[in-house]
């Protein structure tokens, strides 16, 4: 005799038939599929009726709908017991919705869904009741491969129409455990591609410039259904860098979308060693998470990467970065010249006296200028794709011949290891230097004969060097770069670019001083360079002084007055003539003229006789009270008497004249903070001469 069917078994079936058509449904899509047991807790109103519910979902997800935006169809069975043991209601249900991913790290996952439906109740001896089922739900999961299991808490509202109304039939809150299996997850392998990159030649000179500007760029396509996130993009270079680093990270990358990732990386200096091209493996590896999981893609590729002497001259800067100011041996030769040199000769600038000992230094040196035929600045600096050969100062110190370029760099670097700001000056097919002077251009204007020869440029005053014109000594070589200068200026296509600016983009490298041991000893020694620096001052002095002295006796005997007096002595002291200056000061000073007797205090000072200086520098402010020199001449011999208290009080007194002018003597205020100056022996001893 054939069993009754029961309401239990109505429910199963359709629970049976409901799960067929879920999980035909996955495995269309490829999809995830999960099962999960479920325990309900009644909530409201339906706690009077229920006592608690058992049941079990299963779940086909959707991948990307929309962006991150999925989607899942639930079959569901529960079991809901009656209050008084009055029996049970059987529930089946099917509903769909979107599943939204919250939080991704790893193989930790969140995501809620929402989902709305119809059921149906079956009870004993009862029809069945069809009405609208509604669920939400968050899900908390640890992916493990292809399989993930996940803690599910949730609220389920199943709805009623009643007496023409729609009112809850059952809601509760449940709590299920899902265990998910995403058809072939197990073995697919990630989807996102990474074309083949795109490397430009790599210049070992300006590596560091590297580490914040590409040097060539790698696509990425989204080969995957879904949106991907988290992506991350790495750059290693095995025998140059000790780690991967990261180079790009985006949140996410839709499905089918591509990306240009520029290519940037800081490798180890160990780079500068290339002396012959090579070609070294890079690897690009792009991590990423798609379904909750994370993947991972690599590529290689081959960089090619040039002699550390290489560059191309599609930005005449890039020759800062062969300017080492900081390299040991141009350090040591750079600061040796000049103290060989003592400190005679013009005193009007120091930037001037250096620079014309830099050149002395080496031009006794023996450097001679040679063009490379194969690699000649004239031809290729037109030639922005062309690849040139440029020494590093040591180099061409150790081979005593060079391009325009590398005796540019050369001098450029004694200069900067001074302390003296220089300057590339580059015209069509040729660059040479310039270094600035410390002086204004009113300045320039009482010292030199003419300014012709000097570049007024942004309130800075430039001197323009013929770098190759080593042989042709100093004054030579500045009458050729100012003749090219003038030359090029007429033309329109000149060109002047600061060393220091251009190091802020290509930073200054060097290689190993100890590839050229001998350099040091082979450079001249400080009889040599002296006098080959005193005969240029000599000359230039002779030259320019006399031009200068020419035309202000001229204006004396027409009129003689204290201050054309006082301006011929601050003209023989700026040249370092201090008797010829002391004796026309005094005869200026005879008629009380407060700046010629301020500047006979200066002489005091540099011979340091500060008592003399305070006598004199006392009597100009008494002439004078606003004489601000004067005030900080007060402070500045009793500093160097020892007689603090009271500097300080000069020095306030000089403040309250004129504060720009006392602001460089900050360290006579008494504030240790501002002791600079007063710890610097050259710039403690220098004096400023008075004109009116």
């Amino acid at each position: 005799m054939p069993r009754p069917v029961t309401m239990r078994n109505k429910a199963f079936a359709t629970f049976v038939l409901l799960s067929i058509a879920t999980a035909s449904l996955a495995s269309a899509q490829g999809s995830t599929f999960s099962i999960a047991p479920a325990y309900l807790i009644p909530l409201g109103d339906s706690s009077t009726l229920y006592t608690a519910g058992i049941g079990a979902n299963l779940d086909a997800g959707i991948p990307s709908l929309l962006g991150p935006l999925g989607g899942t169809v639930r079959a569901g069975y529960t079991a809901a017991l009656l209050e008084s043991q009055a029996g049970t209601i059987h529930i089946t249900s099917l509903s769909a919705g979107p599943v939204l991913p919250l939080y991704v790290h790893g193989p930790f996952s969140i995501s809620a869904s929402m989902r709305l439906g119809a059921f149906a109740a079956f009870y004993a001896n009862e029809p069945p009741l069809f009405n609208p089922a509604t669920s939400a739900q968050f899900d908390a999961r640890l992916n493990l491969g292809s399989m993930s299991l996940a803690l599910s808490p949730g609220y389920d509202l199943y709805w009623a129409r009643r007496d023409g109304s729609v009112a809850s039939f059952l809601s509760g809150a449940t709590v299920g455990l899902t265990l998910s299996y995403e058809a072939g997850r197990g073995t697919a392998r990630p989807k996102l591609k990474i074309d083949d990159p795109e490397l430009d030649p790599f210049f070992p000179a300006i590596y560091k410039y590297y580490a914040d500007n590409k040097f060539g760029s790698v696509m990425l396509r989204n080969g995957e259904s879904v949106e991907i996130r988290d992506v991350k993009v790495e750059f290693f270079v095995p025998r140059y860098m000790e780690g991967p680093a990261i180079i790009a990270e985006f949140p996410a990358l839709k499905a089918g979308e591509t990306r240009t990732v520029p290519l940037t990386a800081l490798l180890r200096n160990e780079v500068l060693g290339v002396t012959e091209t090579d070609a070294v493996q890079v690897e690009i590896t792009v991590g990423y998470n798609a379904r909750s999981s994370v993947m991972s893609v690599r590529r290689s590729g081959n960089l090619r990467v040039e002699s550390r002497n290489a560059v191309t001259w599609d930005e005449d800067r890039k020759a800062a970065a062969f300017v080492t100011a900081k390299d040991p041996t141009i350090l040591k030769l750079a600061r040796n010249a000049v103290a060989a040199s003592g400190s005679g000769g013009a005193v009007f600038s120091e930037s001037f006296r250096k620079g014309m000992i830099a050149f002395a230094a080496l031009s006794e040196y023996g450097i001679r200028y040679v063009i490379d035929p194969a690699s000649s600045y004239k031809e290729l600096s037109n030639a922005s794709g062309k690849v040139d050969y440029v020494q590093f100062p040591v180099q061409t110190l150790d081979y005593r011949t060079g391009d325009c370029d590398d005796m540019t760099v050369l001098y450029c670097s004694f200069l900067e290891a001074l302390g003296i700001e220089t300057a590339f000056i580059t015209t069509p097919g040729h660059i040479f230097s310039a270094f600035a002077l410390d002086l204004s251009e009113l300045e320039a204007q009482r010292v030199f004969a003419s300014t012709e020869n000097l570049i007024i440029r942004d309130g800075r005053v430039w001197l323009p060097v013929e770098s190759t014109a080593l042989s042709s000594g100093f004054l030579a070589a500045w009458a050729d770069g100012a003749r090219e200068w003038k030359e090029a200026v007429a033309q329109g296509n000149e060109g002047l670019f600061p060393v220091r600016q251009a190091w802020s983009v290509y930073e200054p490298t060097f290689i190993s001083s100890a590839e050229n041991p001998d350099v040091v000893s082979r450079f001249p020694g400080s009889a040599k360079i002296g006098k080959s620096f005193d005969t240029t001052m000599k000359a230039f002095t002779e030259r320019e002084l006399a031009v200068l002295e020419k035309g202000l006796k001229t204006r004396i005997a027409a009129r003689s007055t204290p201050g054309l007096l006082n301006s011929l002595g601050t003209l023989y002291a700026r040249y370092g003539l201090l008797d010829k200056a002391e004796s026309t000061f005094q005869q200026a000073s005879k008629s009380n003229f407060a700046p010629a007797i301020h500047n006979l205090g200066n002489i005091r000072f540099l011979q340091k006789d500060y008592k003399g200086a305070l006598a004199y520098y006392e009597q100009a402010l008494k002439i004078n009270p606003d004489f601000a020199e004067a005030a900080l001449g007060v402070a500045r011999a009793h500093f160097e008497l020892g007689r603090l208290d009271r500097a300080t009080a000069a020095f306030n007194t000089a403040k309250l004249i004129d504060p720009r002018k006392a602001e460089a003597f900050a360290y006579l205020s008494g504030d240790t903070s501002a002791s600079g100056r007063a710890s610097d022996p050259a710039a403690r001893a220098a004096v400023g001469w008075t004109d009116q």
